[in-house]
């Protein structure tokens, strides 16, 4: 898989589970402020990248920074195993 489609399937990921029904989302999109993410849902994420992407031990400082859908894709291609089909 090239990093452009893991980066594809990442955003995929994000517009899915977007609270504000956004249907395709872009790297500079804010989760919260932009998208509409909360608390909840960043944990709905978490745990649907974790799954889709086998995404393991990821920092507690590393993932506190994430606060962009680029920010997303940088965490993901940095701790991605093999995808999942899903």
């Amino acid at each position: 898989m090239t990093e452009e489609e893991l980066r594809a399937q990442v955003r995929a990921v994000v517009a899915g589970l977007c609270p504000r029904g956004r249907a395709e989302v872009g790297p500079a999109d804010r989760l919260v402020e932009d998208l509409g993410y909360d608390s909840l849902t960043v944990v709905e994420l978490s745990a649907e990248l974790e799954a889709r992407f086998a995404l393991t031990g990821v920092e507690p400082g590393r993932a506190a920074a994430v606060t962009t859908v680029g920010d997303v894709e940088d965490l993901v291609l940095g701790g991605a195993g093999p995808a999942r089909a899903g």
